[in-house]
């Protein structure tokens, strides 16, 4: 097993909607950025992760988001802003590969069940 680097004050962590956006848990969302702020994160959010339907964006789009994550050099964690039903579709359009070269913790509710089993094997 390839464990990524711990993250450490000052690291990055990269916010995507591979599901649902926040749009409709705005303050409650807000206040966990405010907690991670507080303890010298940085965050990087995708453009869909504050929408408010059942999908952020289209699938494609909701897989891109996730692999620019993936691919940034300057983002330690990828976590998944919320749950969803529709996490399956974007599967197809995220590129895992770079995970084998660059190792990042991928964290959330519900979602990352589905990402990490492609990003484990």
């Amino acid at each position: 097993m390839i464990y990524p680097s711990f993250l450490k004050p000052g690291d990055t962590i990269g916010i995507c909607a591979p599901s649902a956006g926040v749009g409709d848990k705005l303050e409650s969302y807000d206040a966990s950025l405010a907690v991670l702020k507080q303890q010298e994160y940085r965050i990087k959010e995708t453009a869909s992760v504050r929408n408010a339907d059942q999908r952020s964006a289209d699938a494609k789009t909701r897989g891109q988001e996730f692999s620019q994550l993936l691919k940034d050099p300057d983002v330690n964690m990828v976590l998944s802003a919320a749950g969803g039903d529709f996490l399956n579709e974007m599967i197809p359009y995220a590129d895992f590969s770079v995970l084998k070269k660059h190792p990042k913790w991928i964290m959330g509710a519900s979602d990352p069940t589905g990402l990490l089993y492609p990003a484990t094997t």
